[in-house]
C-alpha cells in the first residue's frame, strides 16, 4: 500500500459533514464547533493530519477514550451484556476516516478481505448474508438432504486482540510504511475510563484490542479475522465476530470432514489468542427429513449443544426453514412498540403518530424482509395486523364498520407484502448491475419464457424447484418477478430511480 497526503478539500468536507449529534470525547469538543469553524480551521488540521501520519505519532488526546456500557440483551444486572461503547475525540475520528478510506480502498483493490465476510463493508450487510446462506439451506432442503449449522460466539473478540499479532497481519496483507506506523500508533500507549451517571472511574491503560465505537476498529478486526477459514472443506459465513460453519450431512464421512472444520476454527482461536465462549456456541440441523442425521460435534473438550431454532443476524432461522416462529417473535416486538406509542402519543396529531409507526414499529416488521418473505397465508396475515392496528391508532377511529383498507389507502402506506416485493427486487436490481456482492452468473443465460418479459437478455433462468422451500426463498421467488417487469424499469440508472419506477408501474398494475 502506497504512502498518501491528506488534502484540505477532503478534511473540509468531512467536517462540513459532521452530525452535530454525536457525542463528546474526553477532550470535550464538540462536532458543531469543528463543523461550524470547518472553513478556518480545516488547513490546521490537514497540517496536524499530515504531521500526525509522517511521523507516526498521535497526541495523547486521541488516545484516550470514555467507555459507555451499552446494553446488548438479557438481565441488566450481568455486566458480561453489556457493549463497551469507545466515546474518542471527534478530531481523530475525522482523521481515521481519512486512513479507513485509504486502507479499504487498497483492499478492496486487491481483493485481500475474504469475499463470506459481510460486516462493516461497502455493499454488505446482514440481508445479503443471509440471502446467501438461507439460498444455500434450502437448496439442500430441495435435494432432500440436510445441513449442519455450527453457530460461534467469541467470547470479547473485539478486546481480545492482540495489538503485536494484528500489526503483523496488517504489514503481510501489504499496509507499511506511514500508515503502518500510524495505526501502530493509534493501537498503542492507549487509556480509558468508564462514564456512567454522571461519575467516571480512573484511568486504565488498553492493552489488547480494538476499540468499539472508533471509525477504524471494525475494520481492524475484520483483517484480524480474514484467515479464520483458511484449509475450511465447509462454508464459512462471516459478519464481523457474529460466525457460522456448515455443511450438508449424508454420511458419516461428511460428519467428521465438519468436525475437523471446526477443530481448525478452534485451532486458529488458539493460536491466534482468541477465544470462543462454548456455552453459547451450538449446532443448529437445517432439514425437513423424518429421520434427522444426529451427530455429536465437539470444540475443545466442550460438546456443542444442539437447538431447534437461533437468533442469527436479528432473524430467527428455525430447522424446518420455516418463517412461524422469526414472524411470530418479530410481531411480539412490534406489537410492543406500538402499545409504547400509543401510551405515549396518544393525544399527538395523526401525522406525528405515523411518523412514529414507520419509524420505530415497521422496522420491526421489515429488517432483512427479502430473506424470509414469507408465502403463507397465516404469516402474511399476521405482519399485516400489526399494521392494520397502528392504522386504526393513528386514524383514531375503532369503529367496526370503518374498512381499515381504505384507512391505509387513505395515508398512503403500501402493504407490507407489497413493501417485501419491492425490497426483494431491489437487492436484485443490485445484483444485477454488481452493487452488493451477490453472484448471478450461475443464472446469466436468455430464459426461453418471453411471453412477460420485453428483453430477453436481461432475464434469468427460472430455477427449477420441488419444495417451497426453496420455490419461496429469494432467487427463485425474485427471478420469477424480475423477468416480469419492462426492459425499461430493469434499466434504471440507480437503485433510487429504480425504486421510483417499480413503484409507479406496480401501481398501475393494481389499479388495473
Amino acid at each position: 500500500m502506497p504512502d498518501f497526503e491528506i488534502t484540505e478539500p477532503g478534511v473540509l468536507k468531512l467536517l462540513n459533514n459532521l452530525d452535530v449529534t454525536k457525542s463528546t470525547g474526553p477532550d470535550s469538543i464538540s462536532p458543531r464547533i469543528l463543523k461550524e469553524t470547518s472553513a478556518v480551521i480545516a488547513p490546521v488540521l490537514t497540517f496536524i493530519f499530515n504531521q500526525s501520519l509522517s511521523l507516526g505519532e498521535l497526541p495523547d488526546d486521541w488516545r484516550m477514550a470514555n467507555i459507555f456500557p451499552l446494553h446488548k440483551k438479557g438481565p441488566r444486572n450481568l455486566p458480561e451484556n453489556y457493549r463497551p461503547i469507545s466515546l474518542t475525540c471527534i478530531v481523530c475520528k475525522v482523521m481515521e476516516h481519512i486512513v479507513h478510506s485509504s486502507v479499504s480502498r487498497f483492499l478492496e483493490e486487491n481483493n485481500i478481505l475474504c469475499p463470506r465476510q459481510h460486516g462493516f463493508r461497502a455493499g454488505h450487510s446482514c440481508e445479503t448474508q443471509l440471502i446467501l446462506a438461507i439460498d444455500d439451506w434450502a437448496k439442500t432442503i430441495d435435494r432432500g438432504s440436510q445441513t449442519d449449522v455450527a453457530i460461534f460466539d467469541f467470547s470479547k473478540a473485539f478486546d481480545s486482540v492482540p495489538h503485536k499479532r494484528l500489526l503483523a497481519k496488517l504489514e503481510y496483507y501489504g499496509i507499511s510504511g506511514n500508515t503502518l506506523k500510524w495505526l501502530k500508533a493509534f493501537l498503542t500507549c492507549r487509556k480509558q475510563r468508564v462514564v456512567l451517571n454522571n461519575s467516571q472511574s480512573s484511568w486504565r491503560p488498553v492493552v489488547s484490542g480494538v476499540p468499539q465505537g472508533t471509525v477504524l476498529g471494525p475494520l481492524l478486526f475484520l483483517l484480524y479475522i480474514n484467515d479464520i477459514d483458511c484449509d475450511i472443506k465447509s462454508t464459512a459465513r462471516l459478519f464481523a465476530d457474529d460466525c457460522i460453519l456448515y455443511r450438508e450431512i449424508n454420511n458419516a464421512s461428511d460428519a467428521q470432514i465438519f468436525q475437523d472444520d471446526i477443530n481448525k476454527f478452534q485451532a486458529w482461536a488458539s493460536v491466534w489468542q482468541m477465544k470462543f465462549n462454548s456455552s453459547k456456541c451450538h449446532i443448529l440441523s437445517i432439514t425437513r427429513k423424518r429421520n434427522k442425521i444426529v451427530n455429536d460435534y465437539k470444540l475443545g473438550e466442550s460438546q456443542l449443544s444442539r437447538v431447534d431454532s437461533y437468533p442469527y443476524l436479528g432473524v430467527v432461522i428455525s430447522s424446518d426453514l420455516r418463517w412461524r416462529h422469526h414472524i411470530d417473535s418479530i410481531c411480539a416486538k412490534a406489537t410492543r412498540t406500538l402499545n409504547f406509542v400509543k401510551r405515549n402519543c396518544y393525544r399527538c396529531p395523526a401525522e406525528a403518530k405515523a411518523l412514529a409507526y414507520v419509524s420505530l414499529v415497521r422496522p420491526h416488521l421489515e429488517f432483512a424482509s427479502a430473506a424470509w418473505d414469507p408465502f403463507t397465508g397465516r404469516d402474511i396475515k399476521g405482519l399485516e395486523m400489526v399494521q392494520r392496528r397502528s392504522a386504526r391508532f393513528v386514524k383514531k377511529d375503532y369503529r367496526s364498520t370503518t374498512s381499515v383498507t381504505a384507512l391505509i389507502d387513505e395515508m398512503g402506506w403500501d402493504t407490507l407484502e407489497h413493501r417485501r416485493q419491492t425490497s426483494r427486487l431491489t437487492v436484485m436490481y443490485k445484483a444485477v448491475h454488481r452493487l452488493n456482492p451477490i453472484c448471478l452468473d450461475y443464472m446469466l443465460h436468455n430464459s426461453r419464457s418471453t411471453r412477460q418479459a420485453d428483453d430477453t437478455s436481461a432475464c434469468f433462468v427460472q430455477l427449477q424447484c420441488r419444495t417451497d422451500a426453496y420455490k419461496y426463498s429469494f432467487f427463485p421467488r425474485t427471478v420469477c418477478n424480475w423477468n416480469k417487469l419492462p426492459s425499461s424499469i430493469r434499466a434504471s440508472p440507480s437503485p433510487e430511480s429504480f425504486k421510483r419506477a417499480l413503484d409507479s408501474w406496480s401501481h398501475c398494475q393494481d389499479y388495473q
